[in-house]
């Protein structure tokens, strides 16, 4: 999310007046280009009022005080806050995934030399008028023709909850097979180079597990792009056939009988592992490689032609356009880090998010543990000055500390039985000139229920100026400063 922007005037969704909204509502700018409204306290005699039943998850239609239909895209853990889209970009929003979808499925006809039978876009208008739209995706319905066969028409497929949406693995067999999946990738050079520019070492790249994940079989197949990894479906044939678990397995989906392969972006693949060590999800890094078009070389860098024909360019920062002047304009897209996961997919499974925990008992200090946001972040930190770091997948989400698992522990509760014994705030320096970052550290470093738990909590802080992340301030040879 970007810098917030203040409501003035009164908040549309609770009808708050400009007091209350300037503190507790805001809009904030996303990397997919739409404007959310942040509702910090959801617990006020309006909002239940307009809405009864008190549910404000992710796409829930609510009604707000302006009388206007809002859509939610998410609450916090702790139900304190949640985002909001007005119903005109919501639906703009959706559209666009249907669109992605339609564009999928076609290459994937082409490719199979199939006839395109569907139109996801007509569906998903048909559904989101008549108000039977999911947001989780399971809006896939029966193309309805009229049989001019005078055969009885044949029986209709259909699948189960349990077929369409499977049920993920134990940590321990996905440990397995993501250790599998890694062992038989590469870091490509291209990818190398980014983190030893990074200040990464050849040590560090090589105990911190990371490889590259290739593009999607189909781009590397219309573009015959070589490639030193094997393709996606090389990978999961390989997977299955040492491990037999890609079934529950974030990532890896079933394109047809038992024929497998993995979804996501080309990246760096991070592994994630738990309090055991094991890796129990892997985070993906885009390198931005996985565009739709020949790519070719100038002075400036790797560039390809979009559907527009404008010459855009990437690397690892991001996608970017030149205008006349020289000005390089960063395009806006789904974001830098992603989860490996694939519940959208036939038997694919949702990873969710979950905490990081780089430990590594040889070397680091095991009573003082440091939070940040950011596996690559944490990852490096932990190697360049031997503590132990969580990562968290977002600032708002350090409430998965206290997230009981089917045991009835969470984590806070296991580091303190371990002996952790102070917890420290090492979040980004743009704290300073964003309230949301600044609000979140604030939560948790004044969380009751970890200080019941016995943790003295601290912050670290160092000069933004010279990186605004610890690892870029660490990467200059900085040493942090606490309160």
């Amino acid at each position: 999310m970007g810098d917030m922007i203040p409501i003035m005037g009164k908040c549309p969704f609770c009808g708050h007046g400009e007091g209350h909204a300037r503190n507790w509502c805001i809009y904030l700018p996303s990397g997919d280009g739409y404007k959310y409204l942040w509702e910090a306290r959801m617990y006020c005699a309006e909002v239940s009022a307009n809405n009864p039943g008190g549910d404000y998850g992710y796409g829930t239609r609510l009604r707000g005080a302006d009388g206007n239909i809002w859509y939610s895209y998410g609450q916090t853990q702790k139900g304190d806050g949640f985002l909001l889209l007005s119903e005109e970009d919501a639906h703009r929003k959706q559209r666009e995934k249907a669109v992605r979808r339609q564009q999928d499925y076609e290459a994937w006809c082409k490719s199979e030399s199939r006839e395109v039978k569907r139109d996801y876009v007509a569906d998903f208008e048909e559904q989101w008028r008549n108000g039977t739209y999911s947001f989780f995706g399971n809006n896939d319905k029966e193309k309805k023709t009229a049989s001019k066969s005078a055969e009885p028409p044949k029986p209709k497929v259909t699948f189960t909850k349990a077929e369409v949406k499977q049920e993920i693995l134990p940590d321990g067999a996905l440990d397995l097979v993501y250790r599998c999946l890694l062992s038989h990738l590469v870091l490509e050079d291209a990818d190398r180079q980014y983190l030893l520019k990074e200040g990464w070492t050849e040590d560090m790249i090589e105990r911190s597990g990371i490889k590259s994940f290739p593009e999607d079989d189909l781009l590397r197949k219309k573009y015959h792009r070589d490639n030193v990894n094997p393709t996606r479906a090389e990978l999961a044939a390989i997977v299955q056939k040492e491990t037999a678990m890609l079934e529950g397995t974030p990532g890896a989906w079933c394109v047809k009988d038992n024929f497998w392969s993995f979804t996501g972006y080309s990246s760096l693949i991070i592994p994630t592992p738990n309090l055991k060590g094991e890796w129990y999800r892997v985070r993906q890094r885009r390198n931005y490689r996985d565009v739709d078009g020949e790519i070719h070389r100038d002075y400036k860098g790797f560039w390809f032609k979009n559907a527009d024909g404008q010459r855009v360019y990437f690397s690892h920062k991001g996608l970017f356009v030149v205008d006349e002047d020289g000005i390089s304009y960063r395009l806006k897209d789904d974001g830098k880090y992603r989860n490996f996961a694939s519940g959208w997919k036939n038997k694919g499974v949702d990873a969710g998010n979950m905490c990081g925990f780089y430990y590594d008992p040889r070397v680091d200090e095991p009573y003082i543990w440091f939070i940040t946001e950011g596996e690559k972040k944490a990852m490096y930190a932990e190697m360049k000055i031997n503590k132990p770091h969580i990562s968290l997948p977002g600032v708002n989400s350090w409430s998965l500390l206290l997230r009981r698992d089917e045991t009835g522990k969470c984590p806070a509760e296991i580091l303190r039985e371990r002996g952790v014994q102070v917890l420290v705030s090492a979040f980004d320096a743009d704290k300073h000139s964003n309230a949301q970052v600044m609000a979140m550290e604030e939560n948790l470093v004044s969380c009751e229920e970890l200080k019941k738990l016995g943790f003295i909590m601290g912050k670290a802080f160092w000069d933004g100026s010279l990186g605004k992340g610890e690892d870029d301030f660490l990467a200059t040879g900085g040493r942090l400063q606490f309160e």
